[in-house]
């Protein structure tokens, strides 16, 4: 497992993959890239997801927490509390789109992309030995 402060994958295409609204969870995934070190389906669960401004397809994630400025211009901007976005995580490169939610958790391991979500409750845990995963 690894905990860092940002999740970067600048060469992949992410999807939403699924939103459930009844339990705040969000799961973003990209296909494996064709280069030799990426072969791995990657993945991103945001859970108890507050709020979200974020298109369904991404070239490239850049997951990270807003700097100072980033969060004062995003609470004027979509008119949101201060303290909300103390669970801010930005998803592009120039910062504009974000989801408020808990610690986002990543995994990547070489999966089919239509394979079962890396986040299914029937994937064992911890993960298989093949996955890569950490948490934000």
């Amino acid at each position: 497992m690894s905990e860092t402060s940002s999740y970067l994958r600048p060469n992949r295409i992410f999807r939403i993959w699924s939103f459930t609204a009844n339990h705040n969870q969000l799961i973003v995934r990209s296909e494996p890239a064709d280069t030799e070190d990426e072969q791995f389906r990657a993945e991103v669960y945001f859970g108890n997801v507050q709020f979200m401004s974020i298109k369904p397809v991404h070239r490239g994630l850049f997951l990270r927490r807003p700097e100072l400025l980033q969060r004062k211009q995003l609470a004027e901007r979509f008119q949101l509390p201060d303290e909300i976005l103390d669970q801010a995580f930005l998803v592009d490169e120039i910062g504009s789109e974000f989801v408020v939610s808990s610690n986002p958790a990543w995994r990547e391991a070489p999966r089919d992309f239509d394979a079962p979500s890396l986040f299914a409750f029937d994937q064992p845990w911890p993960p298989a030995e093949d996955v890569r995963w950490g948490v934000i």
